[in-house]
């Protein structure tokens, strides 16, 4: 009985420790990955209004990985680290900013886990996907790596930190004991589906952060000229009808459907078109939507909850030189 309750106590000690923050939180070291998570108010187009004037600086990801990214709601921006306060302080804050040191990452670790899906269903770049209930997380992993670029002129090897990241979804399920026991690379990963497609890598200089902001699609950063001429012009005309002179077309009448066949991918909840009342992936990991919820215990009054988004913010502490050795 007194080894039973040993083994209950340990285990629940092993459960307290995986159940907080994955990353490391102790003080910054000399070299590795920063991350700040800042919490603002996002309705009405603040994110964009705020940051749209960092689009135009490179992030180093390749065109497509970005395209897929921001179709995914997911929307990466790089912004002088001189120019970050201003950039941050421009949004309304919703919290105060978590920073969290996380170093060195030789292997895939987790470095964020959003909020419990309310609805499943989740937009991507390819279209709906619906990988049942839980949540969505952020696996990292970072190293240096040489800065070619003023090499020939200088002879000088600068360094970068090499930044991935790819979303991951997380089942509602008790993850396994070994897992707990003695969590290893392939448990991080094979916890739940990893969505590669969407794997992001770039090399950041030390002056650059990376901003990892939500959006609800593309559409959300159109600035208000590329809205407003994206508008179809209407026509006064009226609808084309069929032409008169054409002959009767032989296509008899829909019919009702078959019982018996199997339903489509689509209608099986799995993966189909996307719906536009669906959250992006990037809204269902950083964004909570707005609501009005009833406050006091008679219920006649109620509480406005404010949109809220996170902003992640990642910072390379790189040597002034790259060495092999060190």
């Amino acid at each position: 009985m007194i080894a039973r309750r040993s083994c209950l106590a340990l285990l629940g000690v092993l459960l307290t420790l995986n159940c907080g923050a994955h990353a490391q939180t102790s003080a910054p070291g000399t070299l590795g990955l920063e991350m700040r998570l800042a919490p603002v108010r996002s309705a009405g187009g603040a994110l964009p209004s705020a940051l749209r004037r960092y689009e135009s600086n490179p992030t180093g990801i390749d065109e497509q990985t970005d395209q897929r990214l921001r179709a995914s709601g997911l929307r990466a921006l790089a912004v002088p680290v001189d120019l970050l306060e201003e950039a941050l302080g421009s949004l309304q804050s919703a919290g105060p900013m978590q920073r969290q040191w996380l170093g060195s990452l030789g292997s895939w670790t987790p470095i964020l886990t959003g909020p419990a899906l309310q609805d499943p269903a989740t937009r991507i770049d390819s279209g709906q996907v619906n990988l049942g209930q839980g949540r969505f997380r952020l696996l990292a992993r970072c190293w240096l790596v040489p800065d070619m670029t003023e090499a020939q002129e200088t002879g000088l090897i600068r360094a970068r930190l090499r930044v991935e990241l790819v979303p991951q979804h997380l089942p509602d399920q008790p993850r396994r004991l070994e897992h707990l026991l003695e969590p290893t690379i392939e448990g991080r990963v094979a916890d739940g589906q990893v969505l590669d497609r969407l794997k992001l890598s770039c090399d950041l200089p030390s002056h650059m952060a990376l901003l990892i902001v939500p959006t609800s699609g593309p559409r959300e950063w159109e600035s208000p000229e590329a809205q407003t001429s994206s508008v179809t012009p209407t026509s006064d005309a009226g609808p084309v009808g069929p032409d008169p002179g054409a002959p009767p077309t032989s296509t008899p009448p829909p019919g009702p459907t078959d019982p018996g066949a199997p339903p489509s991918q689509s209608a099986a909840g799995t993966i189909g078109p996307a719906d536009p009342q669906a959250r992006t992936l990037g809204e269902q990991l950083l964004r909570t939507p707005g609501a009005i919820e009833p406050r006091g215990a008679d219920e006649q009054s109620v509480r406005v909850r404010p949109e809220r988004s996170v902003v992640i913010v990642l910072m390379a502490h790189t040597p002034e030189h790259y060495r092999l050795v060190p």
